[in-house]
């Protein structure tokens, strides 16, 4: 046994020494005009498709205006980048005759790889506090908690940066007020950035 715990503690040693390779690699003089490692703060619109009917008929199609603040995590000389991005937004959504509201901030985690000089791929997962107003038979109104999964596309003009959006967003409240079933759309977007 003891043995065994030697060897593992030999492999944890070797282990390290990638991770401090990447560390290294990844924080020593790094590029800070590259497009992946900088910041931005901007706006963005957004509609949410429809999935499904809702039981009590109709469609649940949010349109969201929103802002969004771009924090990259760590500066890389690589192409990879994690940024974190705060998203403020406000919802319109048409519902039986009439115009409900959703509000609320996200705060989603941007996993980017940059193409060339000036685009950017990245694959962003987050999650955020809202509130509906909407009584919809599936779901709550009041507090919910705002899910994405998205796929974006950036552009960077000189020092702007022009994006777009796919991917599905859930809203539901965690079991904190009955019913809690959830609404699922697919979000197609746009966005404009100053970066800095």
């Amino acid at each position: 046994m003891r043995d065994f715990i030697h060897h593992i503690a030999n492999f944890r040693l070797w282990a390290l020494i990638p991770l401090m390779f990447f560390i290294y690699t990844n924080l020593e003089a790094q590029d800070e005009s590259k497009f992946i490692n900088q910041k931005s703060i901007g706006g963005f619109i957004s509609v949410g498709l429809p999935i499904y009917e809702l039981e009590e008929g109709g469609q649940y199609q949010p349109f969201i205006v929103g802002g969004a603040l771009h924090i990259p995590f760590y500066k890389t000389k690589g192409i990879f980048n994690i940024s974190l991005d705060l998203t403020p937004q406000v919802g319109f959504v048409p519902y039986q005759n009439g115009m409900e509201y959703e509000f609320g901030l996200n705060f989603i985690f941007s996993f980017g790889f940059q193409l060339g000089q000036s685009s950017v791929l990245s694959a962003n997962i987050g999650t955020g506090p809202h509130y509906i107003t909407a009584k919809i038979d599936r779901q709550a109104s009041g507090f919910i908690f705002s899910d994405h999964f998205n796929i974006a596309y950036k552009r960077r003009w000189n020092s702007w940066f022009l994006g777009t959006t796919v991917g599905i967003r859930h809203i539901s409240n965690a079991g904190f007020e009955e019913p809690n079933l959830g609404i699922e759309n697919v979000g197609i977007g746009v966005s404009v950035a100053k970066l800095f």
